[in-house]
């Protein structure tokens, strides 16, 4: 689903048909206006699950890995690219987060510590 919503709706369904462990996977984190859009999601289905929608109590999972694939002119500023798409997931209330760079990944993981220390 690209909304809230439809995230919510799809849960219910996989959940009446027997599904009891879920993990709602966003994927994107584009580089630009796709990057806001998808930190919106993620804010919007946290939001929403805090506001009582049960269909969105699972832990969200943001795939920042694509970033990869954009054609950047070095692996520097592709793992940089992931590091920023990473924390704009964790600000946004990802519980999980998929990175391919070992550089976003060490960023994500000090920044997690910080966040955790608050």
């Amino acid at each position: 689903g690209s909304t809230a919503e439809e995230v919510s709706a799809e849960c219910g369904r996989l959940e009446s048909s027997g599904e009891e462990r879920m993990v709602i996977l966003v994927r994107g984190f584009g580089i630009g206006p796709g990057l806001s859009e998808d930190v919106s999601l993620v804010r919007d289905i946290r939001a929403r699950a805090l506001a009582g929608d049960r269909n969105l109590r699972h832990p969200v999972m943001a795939d920042v890995s694509g970033c990869w694939s954009r054609g950047f002119a070095d692996a520097r500023l592709a793992s940089m690219q992931e590091a920023e798409s990473a924390l704009a997931a964790m600000m946004a209330g990802a519980d999980m987060v998929i990175v391919r760079g070992p550089g976003a990944a060490d960023m994500a993981r000090v920044y997690g510590e910080e966040l955790a220390d608050l």
